[in-house]
């Protein structure tokens, strides 16, 4: 039987607001610790989007993701932007892989 493995996002947490650079976290809930140092993210291709029937917003592209450990052990995905994002609602798509 194959093994089947899986990564959990939970909920994101805002800390800017519209008009600035965006500051985000999105907690990672489940991830083996033995995959968590090679798991990667990323903002998931444009056909990735329309195969899910969401609007790709471009400023999607400029987002940057960073995955981190916090003290207690649990990671968490950081998504942050150079230039201010101005659109109240963005609908993000992310693709992990790990190996």
């Amino acid at each position: 039987m194959p093994a089947a493995h899986a990564a959990g996002l939970g909920r994101i947490s805002v800390q800017s607001a519209l008009g600035q650079p965006l500051r985000a976290e999105v907690e990672v809930t489940s991830v083996a610790r033995d995959e968590a140092p090679t798991l990667a993210v990323r903002l998931a291709q444009q056909s990735a989007f329309r195969q899910a029937n969401l609007e790709f917003n471009p400023a999607l592209a400029q987002l940057r993701f960073d995955l981190e450990q916090r003290p207690d052990g649990n990671y968490v995905v950081r998504i942050s932007s150079l230039n201010p994002v101005n659109e109240p609602f963005l609908d993000l798509l992310l693709e992990l892989t790990w190996a």
